[in-house]
C-alpha cells in the first residue's frame, strides 16, 4: 500500500512539475522579448542662445520653434500631434522642428517601447524662434544586469557613464567598466572607475561633508544672469557660497552670446571669475544716394544708415518715389561690420523746352508746365500743347523713356488784324495800350497792318479838349475801323486847400496823402472821396460826379445827425457798442436789463399777491360760519397791506429801467459826432475850409465851406 502511494504522489508530482513548466514558459518568453523603456532625464532646459532661421515654417507660416533631445540611444524617430516640420541629426543629437503650438512628441527606439512626452510636464513652453532641450536615456535588459550602489546618504544622486540614473540603489547597467559618480550638495562628490561582472555587483560610497567656498562671479559688461546646473543664481557681479564640485555655469545677457563654461570649486579655495560677453550682433554700414531713400530691411524700415543686426539673412530693399528701387540679399554672420552702397537710378525722363513766346501755356497730358524749363517726367508716352491767346497752337505726341534727354523747341505764329484810325482834330495824340502798357504813341490819323489779335485800349488827348478813352477788339484778318471827334471844354478841377494834417484824404480808392498836401488835379467825371483818421475810421465818404458846368455845386453827407440816437433807442447800449464804445455799451444793455428784470420780479409778486387776496375774499364771501370768517377777514387785513407794500415797490421800480434808458439816451446824444460834409465845385480852381474841432470825449466834429 505504502509503495501505491508513493508511485502516485512521485507521478503527481511529475505531472505538476511539467504542467507548471507548461505554463510558465511562454510567460518567461514574453518577458524576455520586453522591451525595456525610455526615459526622460531632469527638465526641459532653454537655450537663448540657439537660435532658428527665420525662413523655418510651420505649416500655419508661422515661425517654428526648436526641440533638441540629447540621447545615448540610436536610431530614433520621433512624431507630434502637428507634425515633425523638420529634423536635423547628429551624434547624440537631435534637432526637432516644431510648431510652436505644438504639445506633445513622440519618440520610437527599435529597442524600446515609444515614449510620450507631454512637454509642459517638463516646463517646456514652446515659442517661435526659442529652443528647449531635454536628455533621454534607457538601456537594453538582454545586456544588462543588477548592480547594488550603497551609500552613506541614500538620496545621493547617481550618474553612471555621464548619464544621471537617479538615486535609487539598485541600478541596470551593462557587463564592463563604467564611470560612477555619486554626489550631493553639502558632500564632497565621489566619482571612481567599476568593473561590473556578475559576481562583482554590490559598490559601496560613503560622502563626506564639506564646507562650502566663496566664489564670485564678475562679467564685462554687468548685468549678466548667472545659471549654475540649470539654476539661476544671480546677477553679475555677485558672490555665492558654493560647495566643492564641478558645475556647468552659463551666463546670458541681451544682445550677448550665452558663454558656457565649466568651473571646478575646490575645498578651501576662494576664487572670482571673470566672464567676457562676446556681443550677438553685426554691423551694416549703408551709404545711400538719394540720402533720404528709404530703406526696408526684412520689411522693416530703418532711418538710421549704421545699423546692428543679429546675425542671420536679411532683404534689403532701397526705395523712393520717382527713383528705380533696389534690392539685395545679404547673410551676416556674428562680427562682422558689412558696408553696402546703394545708387538709385531715376526711374525718368528730361524734356528741356525753348518757347517763343517764352509766357506760352504748356500742357502735358492736361497737367499745365508753363513757365518751367525743363520737366522731369515718368516714362510714357505725353501729349504735348502748347499755346497762347493770340497765335496758333501746337501739339505733339511725345515718348519718355528712362534716361532720355530731350531737347523741343516750339515757336509760335502769332494772329493779326489790322487798325484804321481816324481823329479830329488832328493833331491829337493817341496812345494804344494793351494790358495796362503802352504799346505805341502817334498824333493823328494812323494806319496799323499788323497788329496782334486781342483787346486794346485807345486814349486821345489835346489840350482845351477833353480826353476819349475807347476799347477795340483786334480780331484775325479783320481791320477795326476806329473814328474818335474830341470835345472842347475843361478836364479838371483843383483842390487847393484840404483839411487837417490828421488825416488822409483818399480819391477812387487810392491814397493822396494828409490833409496838407500841396494841390491836385481832380478828372471830370465820377469820384469816390473819403477821408480817414489817424487810426484809419472813415469820417468822410461819398461819391460824387463833377462835370465841366459853371456854378455847379455838390454837397458831401456821410453821416446822419442822430444815428447812434436812434440804435440805442431801440436797444440801450447799441448805439454806444457800435461808436465803438464797447464797454460802455455794455453798461448800458447790463443795467437796463437788470432794472428791467428787477421791476418784472417785482411786479409778478404784487399779481401774485393779488390773486392770493382774491382767493381769500371769494373764501370770505362764501363762508356761512362767523368764527371761519373772522379768520378769513383776518387773513385778507394781512394780504391787502402786503399786496399795497408790493404795489409803491412795484410804482418805484419802473423808474429805474426808465432812468437807465434816459440816460443812455443823453449819453449816445452827447457822444454822437456832427454831421460832416464836403462841398465842391466844377470850377478849375476851389478852396475847401475846414471848420474842425475835438469834443472833449476825443471825438472830431467838422464842417466845411467852399471858396471860390
Amino acid at each position: 500500500m505504502k509503495t501505491v502511494l508513493k508511485c502516485f504522489m512521485t507521478c503527481f508530482l511529475s505531472f505538476a512539475a511539467l504542467t507548471f513548466s507548461f505554463f510558465l514558459f511562454p510567460f518567461s518568453l514574453s518577458l524576455s522579448q520586453q522591451l525595456s523603456e525610455m526615459r526622460i532625464i531632469g527638465s526641459g532646459e532653454f537655450l537663448p542662445s540657439e537660435l532658428i532661421a527665420s525662413k523655418k515654417k510651420d505649416v500655419n507660416g508661422e515661425e517654428c520653434a526648436g526641440l533638441i533631445i540629447i540621447s545615448d540611444l540610436s536610431g530614433l524617430s520621433f512624431d507630434s500631434y502637428n507634425g515633425i516640420v523638420d529634423l536635423n541629426i547628429k551624434p547624440g543629437k537631435y534637432f526637432l522642428f516644431l510648431s510652436p503650438s505644438e504639445r506633445v512628441v513622440e519618440v520610437f527606439s527599435p529597442e524600446h517601447a515609444s515614449l510620450k512626452i507631454i512637454l509642459s510636464e517638463y516646463g517646456i513652453q514652446l515659442r517661435s524662434g526659442q529652443v528647449w532641450q531635454l536628455k533621454l536615456t534607457g538601456e537594453k535588459r538582454s545586456n544588462l544586469i543588477s548592480i547594488s550602489v550603497v551609500r552613506n546618504i541614500p538620496d545621493s544622486k547617481i550618474t553612471i557613464d555621464g548619464f544621471e540614473k537617479g538615486v535609487e540603489t539598485v541600478q541596470q547597467v551593462a557587463v564592463g567598466e563604467h564611470t560612477i559618480r555619486v554626489e550631493k550638495e553639502g558632500y564632497k562628490p565621489i566619482e571612481k572607475t567599476i568593473i561590473v561582472s556578475p559576481t562583482n555587483i554590490l559598490f559601496e560610497y560613503n560622502l563626506v561633508v564639506v564646507e562650502p567656498v566663496i566664489t564670485q562671479f564678475k562679467s564685462t559688461p554687468k548685468e549678466a544672469r548667472v545659471i549654475i546646473n540649470n539654476a539661476e543664481k544671480g546677477i553679475t557681479d555677485f558672490g555665492d557660497y558654493i560647495y566643492p564640485g564641478t558645475y556647468q555655469v552659463r551666463l546670458i545677457k541681451s544682445g550677448y552670446l550665452d558663454y558656457n563654461a565649466q568651473i571646478e570649486v575646490k575645498e578651501g579655495e576662494e576664487k572670482v571669475y571673470n566672464f567676457d560677453l562676446i556681443r550677438n550682433i553685426s554691423v551694416l554700414k549703408l551709404t545711400v544716394n538719394p540720402p533720404d531713400a528709404q530703406v526696408k530691411i526684412n520689411f522693416q524700415i530703418y532711418n538710421q544708415k549704421t545699423i546692428e543686426l543679429l546675425p542671420d539673412e536679411y532683404d534689403i530693399e532701397v526705395l523712393k518715389a520717382g527713383y528705380l528701387s533696389a534690392t539685395e540679399k545679404l547673410t551676416l554672420a556674428l562680427g562682422d561690420t558689412v558696408n553696402k552702397s546703394f545708387t538709385l537710378s531715376k526711374n525718368a525722363g528730361i524734356i528741356n523746352v525753348t518757347l517763343n513766346p517764352p509766357n506760352a501755356k504748356i500742357l502735358l497730358n492736361k497737367k499745365e508746365y508753363t513757365g518751367q524749363k525743363s520737366f522731369e517726367l515718368l516714362p510714357g508716352m505725353y501729349l504735348t500743347e502748347i499755346s497762347k491767346e493770340g497765335y496758333t497752337s501746337i501739339s505733339e505726341n511725345i515718348q519718355i523713356k528712362i534716361g532720355d534727354q530731350i531737347q523741343k523747341t516750339w515757336s509760335l505764329q502769332q494772329l493779326v488784324g489790322s487798325l484804321r484810325y481816324n481823329v479830329k482834330p488832328l493833331n491829337a495824340n493817341v496812345q494804344l495800350e494793351r494790358g495796362g502798357r503802352a504799346v505805341q504813341n502817334w498824333e493823328g490819323m494812323k494806319y496799323i497792318k499788323e497788329l496782334p489779335v486781342g483787346e486794346y485800349k485807345l486814349v486821345t488827348k489835346l489840350e482845351g479838349y477833353r480826353s476819349k478813352t475807347s476799347t477795340l477788339i483786334v480780331k484775325e484778318n479783320e481791320t477795326v475801323e476806329e473814328n474818335i471827334t474830341l470835345e472842347e471844354g475843361n478836364e479838371y478841377v483843383t483842390i487847393t486847400n484840404r483839411i487837417g494834417s490828421n488825416y488822409n484824404f483818399w480819391i477812387d480808392g487810392s491814397p493822396e496823402g494828409n490833409t496838407s498836401a500841396s494841390s491836385i488835379s481832380l478828372p471830370v467825371g465820377e469820384h469816390e472821396i473819403r477821408m480817414t483818421d489817424s487810426e484809419g475810421k472813415t469820417v468822410v465818404s461819398q461819391t460824387v460826379k463833377i462835370k465841366d458846368l459853371p456854378g455847379q455845386k455838390i454837397s458831401i453827407r456821410t453821416e446822419s445827425i442822430f444815428p447812434n440816437v436812434l440804435e440805442s433807442a431801440a436797444l440801450p447800449g447799441l448805439g454806444q457798442f457800435l461808436s465803438n464804445r464797447k464797454v460802455m455799451g455794455g453798461i448800458y444793455a447790463a443795467a437796463f436789463a437788470g432794472a428791467a428784470a428787477w421791476h418784472y420780479l417785482t411786479l409778478n409778486n404784487y399779481w401774485t399777491k393779488k390773486d392770493e387776496l382774491q382767493t381769500t375774499l371769494n373764501a370770505f364771501n362764501s363762508e356761512t360760519v362767523p368764527s371761519v370768517q373772522f379768520e378769513y377777514g383776518l387773513k385778507m387785513n394781512k394780504l391787502y397791506a402786503e399786496a399795497n407794500d408790493l404795489y409803491k415797490k412795484t410804482e418805484s421800480s419802473i423808474w429805474i429801467p426808465v432812468a437807465v434808458y434816459a440816460v443812455n439816451l443823453i449819453d449816445v446824444l452827447f457822444f454822437t459826432p456832427s454831421a460832416k460834409s464836403i462841398s465842391i465845385s466844377s470850377l478849375n480852381n476851389m478852396e475847401i475850409i475846414p471848420f474842425l474841432s475835438v469834443n472833449e470825449f476825443g471825438y472830431p466834429t467838422a464842417n466845411f465851406a467852399v471858396s471860390f
